[in-house]
């Protein structure tokens, strides 16, 4: 891979990285909120990361990847089927951390299953979301 292309790629994964940082508040300030409200934080969790990817999608469209050619609709749908596996991670790693470390916050478990699930986001994205997007690589 020559010097271009690898910064593209690191340019592109940057951009992804601060999305992903500013989604990570949404779905923190999301799952706080429920929580403040009564929820249990395995509900709370559950509409916070819905939150969190529908504003993750609208700042990828625009910042990270460029909208594809297809109705947003459309795109959003293939957004939240794509992301579907990175949630799953994200998800099953907060709910495995809550229930065998018990002393961990749904604060700290979200933390560490976010980071792990940002790489399956990232590969599913480009693959299967953002495909013919108009947005440069750089």
């Amino acid at each position: 891979m020559g010097r271009l292309s690898r910064y593209f790629m690191v340019s592109r994964f940057s951009r992804f990285a601060l999305v992903g940082a500013s989604g990570f508040v949404i779905d923190a300030l999301v799952l706080l909120a429920g929580l403040a409200a009564g929820l249990d934080p395995f509900t709370a969790r559950l509409i916070a990361v819905l939150a969190a990817m529908s504003y993750t999608w609208l700042l990828n469209r625009s910042f990270t990847f460029g909208a594809s050619p297809d109705h947003p609709l459309r795109e959003w749908l293939r957004y939240m089927a794509a992301n579907g596996a990175g949630a799953a991670v994200n998800y099953g790693i907060y709910s495995l951390l809550l229930l065998f470390a018990p002393t961990l916050t749904p604060l700290i478990a979200l933390c560490i299953a976010s980071v792990l699930a940002m790489l399956v986001n990232y590969w599913s994205n480009g693959r299967f979301v953002f495909t013919g997007a108009r947005h440069s690589e750089s």
